[in-house]
């Protein structure tokens, strides 16, 4: 008999999020590491080793312009494939939470049935993480005009230099910071609400409105504990690596480029499952918290299991 099952749809503060965390990635650790390992590590794994194989080229080829240019050409592939991990690594995540919702039996979900599910809405995926880079860049463009006028008034008041330098980076930390809370919805949403894009988009603004601060905090925390726990491992292993490069020389050394980005890769997907499970959890709460969807739904299933009194007179 499976465990019982985590409810999403829950009003939750930060110490339950955190906990109904930890145990849906203990409840799912088998099929997720599965999932991990057949759908998306393969992308990461050609896209690292052969960026990181091409890297390594580029520095034992450092006196070869030519030769080293040509390499880092051919980079820019592999960095695809690795971005394109990235995104397949959100899918399988997102879609085992969907189906963990969905099936009562959650322990007989199947590693061939979350890959039908992640490749039959990758398309979601993918359009979501392109229009967001397109935002990104629209942003940036924004926010350089911005500076740009800022500094203009900055250095026509000399005296205060320094001071609106460190309230204005203040200002701008803070403005970078509210979007990046509200678009972390913009996944979850698009998946269980099937929303364009630009109206996902409102609605993570609208989700976040008066719990941006308590949800960044959340993210803060998360990701605080995550790297604490997994960063010591790399912490290591850079130490020993660093301790064998003095030992040899760096032609020497070269092979341990790639195991250090895949071990990296390793930790860096660690803290993306624990943050894409927070983050759903988070999503749900707020909207059970404004919505009450969840209450909603079993009062629907109450009425739709009782008795028609006239049926029985």
């Amino acid at each position: 008999m499976d465990p019982e099952k985590i409810v999403f749809r829950k009003v939750r503060n930060m110490s339950e999020t955190l906990s109904a965390a930890n145990v849906f990635i203990r409840q799912n650790i088998v099929l997720l590491t599965k999932g991990i390992g057949i759908i998306a590590m393969p992308f990461f794994l050609t896209g690292l080793v052969g960026y990181y194989v091409v890297l390594a080229v580029v520095i034992g080829a450092s006196s070869n312009f030519s030769q080293g240019f040509e390499a880092m050409g051919i980079s820019y592939l592999f960095s695809v494939l690795v971005m394109l991990g990235a995104v397949v690594l959100l899918a399988v995540i997102y879609e085992l939470l969907i189906l963990y919702i969905k099936r009562p039996d959650y322990g007989q979900i199947t590693v061939k049935e979350l890959a039908g599910q992640v490749y039959r809405n990758i398309g979601i995926y993918l359009s979501t993480t392109f229009f967001l880079y397109v935002l990104l860049v629209v942003a940036i463009f924004a926010l350089a005009l911005a500076l740009a006028a800022g500094m203009a008034m900055v250095f026509g008041l000399a005296d205060l230099t320094p001071v609106l330098g460190v309230l204005g980076s203040i200002v701008l930390l803070m403005l970078l910071t509210y979007p990046f809370v509200a678009l972390s919805f913009i996944y979850i949403v698009r998946l269980v609400e099937r929303k364009g894009f630009i109206a996902s988009v409102k609605r993570c603004f609208e989700l976040i409105s008066g719990n941006w601060l308590s949800t960044l905090w959340l993210y803060t925390i998360t990701l605080f504990i995550s790297f604490s726990i997994t960063g010591l491992i790399p912490t290591f292993i850079t130490g020993g690596a660093i301790f064998l490069i003095d030992m040899f020389s760096w032609d020497e050394a070269l092979f341990l480029i790639p195991v250090l980005g895949l071990l990296y890769t390793i930790v860096a997907v660690i803290v993306n499952v624990v943050a894409m499970v927070v983050i759903a959890l988070r999503y749900f709460s707020i909207v059970e918290q404004n919505e009450g969807i969840g209450l909603i739904r079993k009062i629907d299933l109450i009425g739709s299991f009782t008795t028609n009194p006239t049926a029985g007179s």
